[in-house]
């Protein structure tokens, strides 16, 4: 029974650094300057998401919309 509850403890230990690092990865990386090293961000999109006060890089309110929110893949 000790060895159940050993095991249980750590895939639920391992499950939740696996879930809150995850996020802190994507959190990190999702962003422009990351993407931007590789990736060019120059284009209709680019330049939409700069220029808009309510998505984009210059909202003072709402939502400002990252890579990741067009670039992940939800599960």
């Amino acid at each position: 029974m000790k060895k159940v509850i050993t095991i249980v403890a750590i895939t639920l230990i391992t499950t939740l650094v696996l879930i809150f690092g995850g996020k802190k990865v994507v959190e990190v990386t999702g962003d422009y300057p990351f993407c931007g090293a590789c990736h060019a961000w120059d284009g209709a999109i680019a330049q939409t998401n700069l220029a808009d006060t309510v998505h984009g890089a210059i909202a003072k309110h709402g939502v400002k919309v990252t890579c990741t929110n067009c670039h992940t893949i939800a599960i």
